[in-house]
């Protein structure tokens, strides 16, 4: 019997995930199909009976992976540390988030960690770096109770954290630069907010100076995945491109 994958999401116009578990799925022998469903939050709800039914197993993206909570029979524990789900299995609910997260290899214990934002992935990062033992923990937010709100419900997750939190106060005029056309202002500012989020958190001048030249190695590995994502983007039309012509000549055999 073929198996039913799904990854659920709103919008999801951008997402080659399709593309790229279609593989996963012919590599590891797999007979199933992985279906794109595109579900407003307003349909959620509706939407999930089905879902948990008549589905092996669904991926959940943004703005979904905290809404589908409810409607799991059970969370891993790095998925309720998270309080956010972005895998789901027999009605399970897990985050492998968690997973890539930790792979990085990054120094958590005794660090100082500031996060920029509030949201599902920050959730996680902020989890993990306090179970595993981060020294204290600043989130920068435009918002401030929106912040203090993302810290409490952080402190009910992870009981057993003793890093120091703070809400680390970040200007609004990052959302105007969000829609700058030019990345190189675009990448200058952000910086200079995460510069000034991180003399908040206590960082030394010593040590912004040196985030700034790793922020300038980041850029340029930014601006290579930009070209690899581009290449693949092309690739992948060009593939649904033979695909049609194909089925076309099928028909008209």
């Amino acid at each position: 019997m073929k198996r039913r994958f799904a990854l659920i999401g709103h919008p999801l116009g951008h997402s080659l995930s399709g593309e790229i578990h279609a593989a996963i799925l012919e590599a590891a022998g797999i007979d199933g199909t992985y279906e794109l469903l595109d579900v407003a939050p307003e349909d959620l709800p509706a939407r999930m009976p089905a879902l948990l039914r008549d589905y092996d197993g669904f991926n959940a993206t943004i703005p979904h992976k905290k809404a589908i909570l409810p409607f799991l029979s059970g969370l891993s524990d790095a998925a309720r540390r998270c309080g956010a789900a972005n895998t789901v299995c027999r009605g399970r609910g897990d985050n492998t988030d968690v997973a890539g997260f930790l792979a990085a290899g990054l120094p958590l214990e005794g660090s100082r960690a500031l996060l920029l934002g509030t949201g599902g992935v920050a959730a996680m990062m902020a989890a993990e770096s306090l179970a595993a033992g981060a020294a204290s923990l600043a989130v920068a937010s435009r918002d401030a109770a929106k912040g203090e709100a993302f810290l409490e419900a952080l402190r009910a997750r992870v009981p057993a954290a003793r890093g120091e939190m703070s809400v680390a106060a970040i200007s609004r005029e990052i959302g105007f630069v969000l829609q700058n056309p030019d990345r190189q202002l675009f990448a200058e500012t952000v910086f200079e907010e995460i510069a000034f989020g991180l003399r908040n958190a206590g960082f030394s001048e010593a040590e912004i100076k040196e985030l700034a030249q790793k922020n300038e190695d980041i850029k340029k590995v930014i601006a290579s995945l930009e070209a690899e994502s581009k290449a693949l983007r092309e690739k992948t039309e060009g593939f649904s491109g033979q695909i049609e012509k194909l089925n076309a000549d099928r028909m008209e055999l």
